[in-house]
């Protein structure tokens, strides 16, 4: 799609996903998707929206999990990550459902 002049415009801003770049794309979109990079079909989507006070709240695995702190909320995103190869998309989306997901204790 990236390859289409006409789509392109309407794309995501997608990047590999670091510390920095989910705190950039936070910073400027306020939400972000994680997907991982070789991931179909909605499976292993990370919703995280930044709130107040230093704040994230995560969606994954049918939960939504309220963290304090970037250092902890990135901490915890490792966690749920099965692999490191997840990429970011910065995104203004009000809604997101999520689909096949793994169980995860809540130890945070």
């Amino acid at each position: 799609m990236r390859g289409s002049k006409k789509l392109v415009s309407f794309l995501p801003d997608t990047q590999r996903l670091t510390k920095q770049a989910l705190w950039k794309l936070l910073q400027m979109y306020g939400k972000v998707m994680l997907k991982p990079s070789s991931g179909s079909l909605g499976k292993d989507v990370i919703q995280v929206t930044s709130i107040p006070k230093n704040r994230f709240e995560l969606h994954a695995q049918k939960r939504i999990i309220t963290l304090k702190g970037k250092k902890v909320a990135y901490a915890y995103l490792k966690k749920l990550m099965v692999s490191d190869r997840y990429t970011s998309h910065g995104t203004t989306t009000k809604k997101f459902t999520m689909e096949n997901h793994r169980k995860v204790s809540e130890t945070c």
